[in-house]
């Protein structure tokens, strides 16, 4: 594998998930490793199916995702964790790019912070970060009640926000020459303040970022 340039040790470089450090949805994947039953099952059948993703799409509402974290109500958190601890062992070692883990490792080598940026559920993106000893993670968050129960909706969601939430954990001089690997386009507002951009999706996916931000993406191909 080519070493790609990295940046001083003061820049951060920050990682997507789904899609980029790991190759699947990691939010439909963790429902579905979770093997629901029952009601549970059919909301995650309705969620994953193209109907409900059709009608989402004409409506401008993620009404899959929406299900996905419906299917989640009366789950405990501790079970939610574990579960996520799990399912993350698992796909780090199936699923995930080489690609990204070698520049992980080469950003650490280097001193340099590494944050984890998803939209991903929280049981599965703070065990990604806590297995790989990442410096920190953004997020979306599940709703619990005081007794530790999921309620079925999100208490914080931060898709196409993670640039404005990962100036709460990181350092405003290490986020000024950050790196960027993502495949997502709904990743805009991190690709317009990264100072480079390795770039794993469809090249045609990114076609409304402005020709200003285009000199700074690098397509990669490949695992």
């Amino acid at each position: 594998m080519n070493d790609e340039m990295f940046g001083p040790p003061s820049t951060a470089l920050v990682v997507d998930l789904c899609g980029t450090l790991v190759r699947e949805n990691t939010t439909v994947g963790f429902v579905r490793w979770l093997r629901p039953k029952g009601w549970r099952g059919m909301q995650v059948r309705l969620g994953t199916s193209w109907v409900i993703g059709w009608i989402g799409n004409r409506v401008g509402i993620d009404l899959g995702r929406w299900l996905l974290v419906r299917s989640l109500t009366g789950i405990h958190r501790r079970a939610l964790y574990d579960e996520g601890e799990a399912y993350v062992k698992d796909r780090l070692a199936r699923l995930a790019s080489g690609r990204v883990l070698h520049a992980i490792q080469v950003a650490r080598e280097y001193g340099r912070p590494v944050y984890l940026a998803t939209a991903t559920l929280d049981p599965v993106a703070r065990a990604v970060a806590e297995q790989l000893a990442l410096d920190g993670v953004v997020c979306s968050n599940l709703e619990y009640r005081e007794t530790g129960e999921c309620t079925g909706r999100l208490a914080r969601d931060i898709t196409s926000r993670k640039w404005a939430t990962l100036h709460e954990i990181a350092t405003s001089s290490a986020l000024t020459s950050m790196e960027l690997y993502t495949d997502n386009a709904e990743d805009g507002d991190l690709i317009e303040n990264a100072v480079r951009t390795f770039f794993l999706g469809v090249p045609a996916l990114l076609r409304d970022i402005e020709d200003r931000h285009r000199t700074r993406i690098v397509f990669v191909n490949g695992p």
